[in-house]
């Protein structure tokens, strides 16, 4: 009906008509752009809101994670530096007497340790479909980028470690007696029934393999204590989006 009108006007070369006309195109259209920026912006806030709620979700399990890894890694090096003062003490001629139950228990921590924490599922789905713009944040897209690199290192250094602990492990583990019982599901599963505690005392290979753990075990615990960091910046850069 506006084009029949347009040509009308063209017939009867009404000019100033012609010209409303054309304004009342121009405007229609760049309304139409307007409205369709307007409703893709809404629907980018609604996806950013929904990924940044995930991410909240995703990093409080991450960090729960890590804040147990590190725990049981510092437990783990605790019960591996009483194993070598252990022996160190033997060997100077002044052993004491220790409970067999904390030896055991410091014998089965040795193998104690949490595989480092990926990145949020959430992180990488933005990667993939290529909106991770849709954060608007750039100190929070920072975070996360810095975050997902040092867990690729974090991976690669627990890779490492666990080379080194496999090793030490080899000398220690001629020295103890242990086995596995699936009988209590609330109970620890892998048990040490006895040790020698003369092999544990006094085999300088004991030892050797005991220090080897323990620098393992702290190269872990300090990876571990890098990434919670790291987490911790993104649950609150998060944490301030979500409140905004």
């Amino acid at each position: 009906m506006l084009l029949r009108r347009v040509m009308e006007h063209v017939r009867t070369q009404n000019w100033t008509a012609v010209a409303l006309d054309f304004v009342i195109v121009v405007a229609g259209i760049l309304i139409a752009f307007q409205i369709t920026e307007w409703n893709g912006a809404r629907q980018n806030l609604a996806k950013e809101r929904v990924y940044l709620t995930r991410l909240d979700s995703e990093m409080t399990v991450i960090l729960d994670r890590l804040e147990t890894g590190i725990e049981v890694a510092r437990q783990s090096s605790e019960s591996t530096a009483f194993l070598i003062s252990l022996a160190q003490t033997a060997n100077a001629g002044i052993l004491e007497y220790h409970d067999p139950d904390q030896i055991r228990q410091a014998l089965r921590n040795l193998r104690a340790g949490r595989v480092p924490s990926g990145s949020p599922a959430a992180f990488r789905q933005m990667i993939s479909n290529g909106e991770l713009t849709l954060l608007r944040n750039e100190d929070l897209r920072d975070a996360l980028f810095a975050y997902d690199e040092f867990a690729t290192i974090a991976r690669d250094v627990w890779r490492g470690g666990w080379q080194e602990l496999l090793l030490g492990y080899q000398s220690i583990a001629p020295s103890f007696d242990a086995r596995v019982d699936f009988s209590n599901p609330v109970s620890e599963t892998y048990v040490i029934t006895d040790f020698n505690i003369d092999k544990l005392t006094t085999d300088e290979s004991v030892e050797a393999g005991l220090k080897l753990i323990l620098g393992a075990k702290a190269n872990h615990y300090e990876i571990l204590r890098i990434q919670l960091t790291l987490a911790r910046d993104i649950e609150t850069l998060v944490a301030e989006e979500l409140a905004r």
